[in-house]
């Protein structure tokens, strides 16, 4: 298989994966301003990002509740909370707003990656075809082109305040990509049936 067939194949879940890739990327680059900027210690610094893998379990709960309701606009919705999760860290202007920022940014970014995956194994289980790798590689991709143009953007000397809301318009433009009619989110009617467990 060729990468253009597992590119027109995936074009949605890629999408997503590279703005994953885009929020991470920058992030990354922009910790020591945003650190800076809130008066973070080391260890305060590191409880704050903590809260990003909280909100991702609950995320990891939420999500396929969250496919089933909204169907084909699982990807493009999770993607549009994600352009707002760009903002979260410019926002914060304490350990504790930035606590409750990485919070937001762990929902919204895990629900989409989630839902992103989701629909890169249905799709390989429906064309018989590996998909898995080619996404993943683009939010790699995506992460290292941003963060590299990020690091030029801090030596210009702009900082968060400058930079998030541009990723926030590139993430804008990914999401564009990120709708489908493809049942990938919409369960049959059969699996809507199974009795449920409580967790």
């Amino acid at each position: 298989m060729s990468i253009l067939r597992a590119f027109a194949l995936s074009r949605e879940p890629v999408a997503a994966m590279m703005s994953v890739g885009v929020l991470w990327g920058g992030f990354a680059a922009l910790v020591p301003d945003i650190k800076l900027a809130v008066g973070a210690s080391d260890a305060q610094l590191g409880a704050a990002l903590l809260m990003s893998a909280a909100g991702g379990m609950i995320a990891m709960l939420l999500a396929p509740r969250f496919g089933r309701v909204v169907g084909h606009y699982a990807l493009p919705l999770a993607g549009a909370a994600v352009c707002l999760a760009f903002l979260f860290p410019s926002w914060a202007s304490s350990v504790v707003g930035l606590g409750f920022a990485m919070f937001g940014i762990g929902i919204t970014v895990a629900q989409l990656d989630i839902t992103a995956n989701v629909m890169v194994s249905a799709r390989e289980t429906r064309a018989k075809l590996h998909l898995m790798n080619v996404n993943h590689a683009m939010f790699s991709v995506a992460f290292a082109i941003t963060a590299y143009c990020v690091g030029l953007a801090r030596q210009a000397g702009y900082g968060p305040s400058e930079v998030l809301p541009v990723l926030a318009g590139v993430n804008a433009g990914l999401v564009v990509f990120m709708y489908s009619k493809a049942p990938d989110m919409v369960p049959p009617e059969d699996e809507t049936q199974v009795p449920r467990r409580v967790p």
